[in-house]
């Protein structure tokens, strides 16, 4: 299972750490709680012990991986056929898949540097939500602060859809 210091992520929160493990009982059942800090969001979440796993929370994708799957959208084509707004990358942001969260940060940005074609309202907030989840895994994961996390990502990205962004 997991222990005090672990690194994790969680669906929707982006990677954080277990500060705690605590005992509380609400409804008169005593349970054993994981406290998690998010510090992009500044916040700490209570997470059931024996619920954790069906949560969704996960042991932190290891540096190397996730450089090697940021590496590999520098080599991807970039998306050139942009269909009208869905929900679809928000569903795709909720589940709590590292290569869910590029693939939505990727197809955005290369909608977002594509010359005539505007994001919608919906999808500049699914940007925006991939683009903190990314940021946080890579900044806890490679040890880097989040401005750094941030370059990291967004080099990957927008070399990949040939428009640097300003």
């Amino acid at each position: 299972m997991y222990s005090i210091g672990d690194p994790v992520v969680y669906p929707g929160q982006g990677a954080g750490t277990i500060t705690d493990v605590v005992s509380k009982t609400i409804l008169g059942k005593k349970q054993d709680y994981f406290e998690v800090y998010f510090p992009l969001q500044r916040v700490t979440l209570s997470l059931p012990e024996s619920s954790v796993d069906a949560s969704g929370l996960r042991p932190i994708t290891d540096p190397q991986k996730l450089r090697d799957v940021l590496y590999s959208y520098t080599k991807k084509e970039p998306v050139t056929e942009f269909k009208k707004p869905s929900r679809r990358p928000d569903q795709r942001l909720c589940e709590n898949n590292l290569n869910g969260w590029t693939d939505v940060y990727f197809e955005l940005c290369c909608k977002d540097a594509a010359e005539g074609v505007r994001l919608h309202s919906e999808e500049k907030k699914a940007f925006e939500l991939a683009s903190r989840l990314l940021v946080s895994e890579v900044s806890l994961s490679c040890g880097l602060n989040s401005e750094e996390a941030a370059t990291l990502v967004r080099s990957n990205m927008y070399s990949a859809s040939s428009t640097p962004q300003t």
